[in-house]
This record gives structure tokens, sequence and C-alpha cells, in this order.
């Protein structure tokens, strides 16, 4: 994010709290409890918004240097990502081109020159191509060329891995990720090394997880006990951008900046900006680090969330383990306390109680993200029409 960016974000929140408002479309919206329950609509968004966007399946500080390799299952496509000898990052369905199994098991590694099928020793470069086939007389006319691992669309954002698991999709990731990709890159978040990686199973939808990290309405009683006291109650600026979103929750701490000078000010001392990256990534900026968490759907009813702290440095000392613990601590607690809150949720949509939910007219970027949900699956965002920024 530049100073520019940054100083109208700030100016925007000093507004809101010297007239008492916050960012609101015109009318409250509505979803019927079928959107979070449906089974064969939840079979579409798994097939369609999780191997047909960009999801984030590792991190540039796993895969810095050549021979360096991360594994990812979670979008439904078991994936393979390796730094070649030659520099470049590539990714591959992790699948055997003899009978399909997954030629590398291992989460991440280092130094990797080859892939070797543990099946029958089927063997790959890093550039995917296959090297090696034991009696390779049995195969007589294979076009080995024809028979490398799979690619996928691979780019590198924000210090996270992005992919798009269809082999099919021909698209540019950059372009898809669109602004805010290229405002985190400003950061230098490509050399920060993931730190304390998490992963959690929630009985809920994973659109209600998405839902709970954008609004600012829940904050006051929903974490009363961890960072409420932080925050204004029910008072967020939101930016719309496609299919992503860029919230920005100030701290009390931000009227200190009213009357100084803008070229001083600075944002992430004041408040937290909160990337949201459709369908179901969470970059959010904190002073001295970046909390990092995926949303990735399982079941009608069940998520699984991952994430991690992305910090400057590998921690040298105790002190700083400390430090670093103690951020962990925090936001994975907060995260602790919406997942309750959405289990809860799941576990009464059933029950006939209610038709629909109702998201107020501040709650508008959990209506964008419905919105986005809509076009991605009418494939009118992959088509590349644009969503307003606004009502």
């Amino acid at each position: 994010m530049d100073q520019a960016t940054a100083i109208n974000l700030i100016r925007r929140t000093l507004d809101h709290v010297a007239g008492g408002t916050t960012d609101m479309r015109p009318a409250p919206t509505s979803r019927p409890v079928s959107f979070y329950t449906d089974a064969d609509l939840f079979a579409r968004e798994r097939a369609i918004l999780y191997r047909r966007f960009p999801v984030a399946i590792g991190f540039s500080a796993q895969v810095a240097k050549p021979g360096d390799f991360v594994t990812h299952d979670l979008s439904g496509v078991p994936l393979l990502a390796v730094r070649g000898r030659d520099g470049v990052l590539r990714a591959f369905v992790n699948a055997c081109r003899h009978r399909g199994t997954r030629v590398e098991w291992e989460a991440c590694g280092r130094g990797r020159r080859a892939f070797v099928c543990p099946y029958h020793a089927w063997t790959y470069g890093d550039g995917g191509e296959l090297t090696h086939i034991p009696h390779e007389e049995g195969f007589t006319g294979l076009d080995r060329a024809a028979h490398g691992l799979v690619p996928v669309r691979v780019a590198e954002h924000a210090g996270l891995v992005w992919a798009v698991p269809d082999p099919a999709w021909r698209g540019e990731i950059s372009a898809l990720l669109g602004p805010l990709a290229a405002e985190l890159d400003l950061l230098g978040l490509a050399t920060h090394v993931p730190y304390a990686m998490r992963r959690y199973e929630i009985a809920a939808n994973w659109k209600l997880v998405s839902d709970a990290s954008l609004d600012s309405y829940h904050i006051r009683h929903a974490h009363r006990r961890t960072i409420a006291p932080l925050f204004f109650d029910t008072m967020c600026v939101f930016d719309r951008f496609d299919i992503h979103q860029r919230l920005f929750l100030a701290k009390r701490s931000i009227e200190t900046l009213r009357g100084t000078d803008p070229a001083g000010w600075r944002i992430r001392d004041h408040g937290s900006p909160l990337y949201f990256f459709f369908p179901g990534t969470v970059v959010l900026l904190e002073p001295d680090h970046v909390q990092i968490a995926q949303t990735w759907p399982v079941a009608p009813g069940r998520a699984v969330v991952t994430g991690a702290t992305l910090i400057p440095e590998a921690p040298a000392s105790d002190k700083a383990r400390a430090h670093w613990d103690k951020n962990v601590q925090i936001f994975w607690t907060t995260l602790a306390e919406d997942f309750a809150l959405m289990e809860s949720k799941q576990s009464t949509l059933g029950t006939g109680a209610n038709t629909e939910l109702v998201f107020g007219r501040f709650e508008h970027s959990a209506a964008w993200f419905h919105e986005a949900v809509d076009a991605g699956l009418a494939g009118s965002a992959a088509g590349g029409r644009a969503l307003s920024n606004g009502a």
C-alpha cells in the first residue's frame, strides 16, 4: 500500500468518526438458508470457485531456491509447485502420468531435482518433464514429451504462491488478482517467512466463515474479550475491486492523527487493513507482520481454515519467539470466537427457524462476497465483467 492510499483510507475513517457514520449501502440484503446448505450448490462452488480462480497454495519463502517445493490438496486437486534450477516457479497436478499416483507426498521440501513416483518409479524433472521410465521397453511408442506432469497456472504475490487448479484454465493470475495484489507487493512480503502454521476444521459452511471476516458489526459483542476495546463499534471503510475487497478496520487510536501531518501517518499503527481475495483468502496487515487465513470448502456443513503469520525473518531468540507467539495467539483466539459462532449458526440452519439470513446496510461487504459467488458460478467474473465498487 502506498502512502497516498493510506492517507485516503485514514481521511475517510476520520470523517466517519467525526460524523458517527460508516460505509453503507442503500438497503439491507438477504440470502436464503439454502445458500449455505444446498449440496448441489456446494458441489458447483467447489468445482468452479476453487478450481477456476486463484487460490493460495503456499508461501514464497517455501519455494525461494531451486528445488524447493510445496504440495497442496485442499482445493480438491492435488498440486505440486516447485522452483526449477532455472529459477522459474512452476506448478503441476500432483499425479503420475502412468497410473495416477501422487509423485510427491511430502507437504514441502528443499533441493529436489526430481520427483519419483513411489508406485513404479516414473521420474519427472523439476520442469515437469518425464525423464525416466523403468523397463521402458514395455511402453513402445509412448511419447515422453506428451507425458510430463500436467501444468497449471501459478504466480507469486504478497508473499504467497497462487495457482489455478484447473489445468484447462489459460488466463493470467496477476490480472485476476488485480490491483490489490500489486498494492500488497509494495510491502516486500516475498521475503517474509511463514511462522506458526495452523489448520482448523470447522463445522460450518465455508461461506459462513468468509462472512465473518467481512464486517465490523460483530466486533463489539463477539470479540468483547479480545480485540473489541481497540476498535470502533460497527465502523469500517470498504472498497470493492471486482470480486476482491479491501477493508480498513480502524483502531480508536486513529483519532490521535487528526490535525497532524499526513506525511507521517502510519496506517498499520492505527488499524488493520484487511485484503480479501475471492474465494477465500484473507491477508491482514498488522504493524510489524501479516496474518494469513484461508477458508476451504469440505462439505456443505464443513470447512477447513488454514493460515500462518508472515514475519520479516525467522526468530533467532526466545524474546523474538515470545513476541510472535503472543501475536499468533491473539489472532487465532479471535478467529476461534468467530468459528464458534459460525458453528452455532450452522447448527440452526436446518431447523426451519429462518428461511433466509439478513444482512444490514453496513454488512454490505458480505453482500459483495455473495454477489461474487453468484458471478463466479455464472462465469461472468472469470470472463472479465467488473463488479461495480458501490452498492
